[in-house]
C-alpha cells in the first residue's frame, strides 16, 4: 500500500512535494500526487525541534523515540538534523499503480 505525502511551504526541494512511501522505499516528486485523503497536518521544524498539529486529531506514523510532548494532535519532536521549515501537508493512501 502506498502511502503518499504532499507538503506544501518552505524548506522543502519545492514549493510543492510529494514523497511517497510503499513498504521500505521511499520517493520525492516535484508536484501533487494523486490520493485518498485521510488527514491534514502543519508542521514547523525550528531547528532540532517540530511543532506538529494533525487534523483529525489521528497520528498516522509513530516515532515513539523523538516525541518529547503529545496531546490530541498537537506534538512536539526532537530531529537529529537541523532544519527551518513551514508546511501545510497532506497524507493520504495513494491511487492508481
Amino acid at each position: 500500500m502506498k502511502e503518499v505525502y504532499t507538503e506544501i511551504g518552505i524548506g522543502n526541494p519545492t514549493f510543492i512535494n510529494s514523497q511517497i512511501n510503499e513498504g521500505q522505499n521511499e520517493e520525492r516528486v516535484s508536484g501533487f500526487v494523486p490520493m485518498e485523503f485521510k488527514h491534514a497536518y502543519v508542521r514547523f521544524y525550528l531547528g532540532f525541534i517540530v511543532l506538529s498539529w494533525t487534523f483529525p486529531f489521528v497520528w498516522f506514523r509513530s516515532h515513539k523515540n523523538q516525541i518529547i510532548f503529545e496531546l490530541g494532535g498537537f506534538r512536539i519532536t526532537l530531529k537529529k538534523k537541523f532544519k527551518i521549515k513551514i508546511l501545510f501537508g497532506l497524507y493520504g493512501l495513494g491511487k492508481g499503480k
